[in-house]
């Protein structure tokens, strides 16, 4: 279970076998502009403060971006 503390960490420093150098503040972002998942002027989308949300709100966004990776 991830932890604020964690989102300014190398991924392939939190996950055994990982090859990812990103942070996972920096895959959160990534993904989100990926998918479209960002605020912009064409859609009203609030920006996501992954700061102030719950541990577990934190973790069900990121295992809900990860399995969008999958697709």
């Amino acid at each position: 279970m991830y932890k604020h503390s964690d989102l300014d960490k190398r991924i392939c420093d939190l996950e055994k076998g990982a090859t990812n150098t990103e942070t996972l503040r920096e895959f959160i972002k990534r993904s989100e502009k990926e998918f479209g998942l960002e605020p912009s002027e064409k859609f009203e989308l609030e920006p996501v403060d992954l700061d102030s949300m719950s541990e577990e709100d934190l973790n069900n966004y990121i295992d809900y971006l990860d399995r969008l990776w999958e697709k």
